[in-house]
């Protein structure tokens, strides 16, 4: 009776973790037994469906302590390594661009643009002849 408590424990713990898995997505090392992997583990499961989008490769070359730290992170993440870095450097890039694309202005250099768009300069005469020429290919007067 005992030992059939345990067998239905042990399962539903399995049933517990790969719903866990099915919820956060695929890993390749999902049965390790003493330094052998099943079946199972060893096939290649893609995250990316089939489809027309081209793929490009990255490589990188780290040192041990680079390796070991991304390598922690991602397991405390539930990530493959790969998987990791790729989310890491998407996150970061896009986090310089936002960062980059806001225009950031001391108070002095604020309102030196808005008065040069509230009250530009008449145009020079470079300008007006590039004007003269502009109408005068399209025609306008």
């Amino acid at each position: 009776m005992l030992l059939q408590q345990a067998a239905q424990a042990v399962q539903a713990v399995q049933a517990c973790i790969l719903k866990v898995l099915d919820l956060y997505g695929e890993y390749p090392y999902t049965e390790c037994r003493r330094g052998t992997m099943s079946r199972a583990a060893t096939t290649k499961k893609t995250r990316f469906p089939a489809s027309r989008t081209k793929m490009y490769r990255f490589d990188a070359r780290l040192n041990h302590d680079q390796k070991l730290l991304i390598q922690r992170a991602a397991d405390l993440e539930g990530r493959t390594m790969t998987d990791f870095v790729l989310h890491s450097a998407q996150a970061a890039a896009e986090r310089t661009l936002k960062d980059r694309a806001m225009l950031i202005l001391t108070a002095r250099e604020t309102e030196t643009f808005v008065n040069a768009i509230l009250n530009p300069p008449e145009p020079g005469p470079v300008l007006r002849e590039a004007v003269r020429n502009y109408k005068n290919q399209i025609g306008a007067k």
